[in-house]
């Protein structure tokens, strides 16, 4: 197996980083931020500067087929995203007025996701 270099610890980066350690490679994670991570999230939330990551405070939704994707590959970790303090989100809960029959069909499942903020508080906390 190769030795492989994921350049950004992100959700999306460290994911790709576990699947790849999960196949058997060797994988090296670089993050540019020199600082050290808080201690909690809510330490983070308040006072960490991430210069550079101008979205750190504003939400950030999984797609639907990444959730899925997450699911197959790495059982768990949604779970572990909510426990942390992501919140489901079910774009067809409710159903637009328009639509004439709110009944949900058999896979209507596929489009949870999780949303959350870069610096999820824990459950509980605001």
């Amino acid at each position: 197996m190769g030795s492989i270099v994921v350049c950004g610890g992100s959700v999306i980066g460290l994911s790709v980083a576990m699947m790849l350690a999960a196949d058997g490679h060797q994988v090296t994670v670089l993050e540019a931020n020199p600082q050290g991570v808080p201690a909690d999230s809510l330490a983070a939330w308040d006072s960490w500067e991430r210069k550079g990551v101008a979205q750190f405070h504003q939400p950030h939704t999984l797609f639907a087929r990444f959730r899925q994707i997450l699911d197959e590959e790495l059982p768990g970790m949604v779970e572990k995203l909510v426990a942390a303090g992501g919140e489901w989100m079910d774009p067809l809960d409710p159903l637009p007025r328009m639509i004439g029959d709110p009944t949900s069909w058999p896979d209507d499942e596929r489009f949870r996701s999780v949303t959350g903020r870069r610096p999820m508080p824990g459950p509980g906390t605001n």
